[in-house]
């Protein structure tokens, strides 16, 4: 089954898992599920139907902020700088009051907000959704050291700076 890893990095940009998160369908379809209904009309896990139009809703300042936050955070190459930690931590909290977690039905936000509320030691923290893809923020690997180089942050985004971009 697979998996989602909420990662760490540090300044030189090395990452670090902080936690996996056992199941993947409970960090970004759980998102896209409930955004994709409230939004583009679609039923219960229709999410793949309209994907491509969902990806845009982050623009849309009619959204509140928080679910453009937790949205954008499930994008690959996005991470949050450490000032951000504890408003985003907050965001997720404003998620799961606004979509309650559905009993029986896995939901990893709420796990996400303590992680991210507990301030861990890194600059940088990140999502990657699932294990099925290789993860971005490892790097490129590097066949002569056998290892990951750092990834290059400026070819990542900030969750809230691209969410106050004009």
């Amino acid at each position: 089954m697979s998996y989602s890893e909420l990662g760490g990095l540090n300044k030189n940009c090395d990452y670090e898992v902080i936690e996996e998160l056992r199941n993947g369908y409970g960090t970004g379809p759980v998102v896209w599920d409930a955004l994709c209904q409230e939004y583009l009309g679609t039923k219960e896990f229709g999410y793949n139907s309209k994907i491509n139009e969902l990806w845009p809703l982050y623009k849309d300042k009619n959204i509140e902020e928080y679910k453009r936050a937790v949205l954008v955070m499930t994008y690959d190459k996005s991470y949050l700088k450490k000032d951000n930690f504890s408003r985003f931590a907050k965001d997720c909290m404003s998620w799961i009051e606004n979509y309650k977690p559905k009993e029986g039905r896995v939901n990893h936000w709420k796990r996400i907000a303590e992680l991210i509320e507990s301030n861990p030691d890194n600059e940088y923290i990140v999502l990657n959704c699932t294990s099925v893809c290789e993860n971005p923020y490892y790097g490129e690997f590097n066949e002569d050291k056998e290892e990951y180089d750092p990834i290059d942050l400026n070819e990542f985004y900030e969750v809230y700076d691209v969410l106050n971009e004009e």
